[in-house]
């Protein structure tokens, strides 16, 4: 999904418009992950990483219920 995501934005032409103001709308959101591979592509394209050092599902899953604040994606 992640690499869909930056293709998208580079055959679009979107780079810009995600640099100046999309990237930080995602960025005040958190966004989880699963294995430092991830985590890498994620922050290739400017985003802040959670949970990648949790390795399975429900680890990370027990990482973002135990997190002091859990807040919704909407």
């Amino acid at each position: 999904a992640v690499e869909a995501a930056e293709l998208c934005l580079e055959q679009n032409n979107k780079t810009e418009v995600w640099e100046r103001s999309l990237k930080e709308k995602w960025n005040a959101k958190s966004v989880y992950v699963v294995g430092n591979a991830t985590a890498s592509l994620v922050s290739k394209i400017g985003l802040d990483t959670e949970g990648e050092t949790c390795g399975n599902a429900e680890k990370l899953a027990e990482y973002i219920c135990s997190s002091e604040e859990v807040k919704g994606i909407f």
